[in-house]
């Protein structure tokens, strides 16, 4: 089978971002929806990222195309939620990225990607930096 360019799409990318630093969550927002078309839903605590993912996201049809997951977070850190994503026949295949800093040592890193982390992504200082990143990320993700 033959490789090419992701099919276009007739709508922006879904991409769901749990992260609770203000911050951060501003130069990822603007990054996407100026790079890619996309559309962001911003969660900003792991105990509402995991209600959003079963809940409203799913049955409203708003399911995310990528999730973009922040690691330390309040209410239910970023391995709680991606081993509870994995678990959901919904989210398999969806692309996980977890945002990392720094300070993330390399076990952390293993624990991720053995339940299911699609790739890594280490916070930028800028959005045009987060903005190439996000770039490469979307022409990567196969959109239906």
């Amino acid at each position: 089978m033959a490789g090419g360019p992701a099919p276009a799409m007739d709508r922006p990318l879904r991409i769901l971002l749990v992260e609770d630093n203000p911050d951060d969550a501003e130069i990822t927002r603007f990054a996407a929806e100026r790079t890619v078309s996309a559309e962001v839903t911003l969660i900003s605590d792991g105990a509402s990222a995991l209600r959003a993912l079963e809940g409203e996201l799913l049955h409203a049809g708003k399911r995310p195309d990528v999730i973009l997951l922040d690691m330390r977070l309040p209410g239910a850190d970023g391995l709680e939620i991606l081993r509870h994503v994995r678990r959901l026949s919904a989210y398999r295949e969806t692309p996980v990225i977890v945002l990392t800093t720094v300070g993330d040592d390399e076990a952390t890193i293993l624990d991720c990607y053995e339940s299911g982390a699609s790739s890594f992504l280490e916070k930028p200082a800028t959005s045009q930096r987060f903005a190439e990143a996000l770039k490469v990320l979307a022409s990567a993700v196969v959109r239906t």
